[in-house]
């Protein structure tokens, strides 16, 4: 592509994704990856509900995993939109970026649901165990207070020698 009077009044840039099919190519990848941390958040979900805490952490980890790589794919996402203006499109190429556009919206929006279901169970489990730890603190508490000290007792003020 050359760079002509018209291309740089519409901000294209050879560098970074400039046309509207790499775009949306982007944000299929994107979309693609959510839909991997959708599931590693559900492999969370599932492990908590039948109490194997082992799978929680490669649930976790995969997690970080897609989070960097959206992270990338969010960066050139963005060169693109500052190099893409929605006035030099055409209609029908408008349309294809803010149907990808609303796409990531409406799978993160699902996401958040699923995240605020995971962080709730998380922080009920979190609750009871401190609750059941508390209770056998307390409880350990009470059976030494009330055991006897069946050692040298020390001497008590009746027992003292007056003199």
């Amino acid at each position: 592509m050359k760079h002509t009077p018209n291309n740089s009044r519409c901000g294209k840039d050879l560098a970074a994704p400039s046309s509207p099919d790499e775009f949306c190519n982007l944000t299929e990848q994107k979309a693609g990856l959510l839909g991997k941390y959708s599931e590693a958040t559900h492999e969370i979900n599932s492990a908590l509900d039948e109490e194997d805490f082992s799978k929680v952490p490669v649930g976790i980890k995969k997690r970080r995993e897609v989070i960097k790589r959206v992270n990338i794919l969010d960066k050139k996402i963005e060169q693109a939109m500052f190099v893409l203006r929605m006035d030099c499109l055409s209609e029908k190429d408008q349309e294809r970026v803010e149907e990808s556009i609303k796409h990531i919206e409406e799978i993160v929006s699902l996401l958040i649901a699923d995240e605020q279901k995971c962080l709730s169970r998380v922080r009920a489990r979190y609750d009871a165990a401190k609750s059941g730890i508390l209770d056998m603190q307390e409880k350990r508490k009470m059976s030494r207070g009330y055991r006897f000290n069946n050692g040298p007792r020390a001497a008590r003020f009746v027992d003292s020698q007056v003199g």
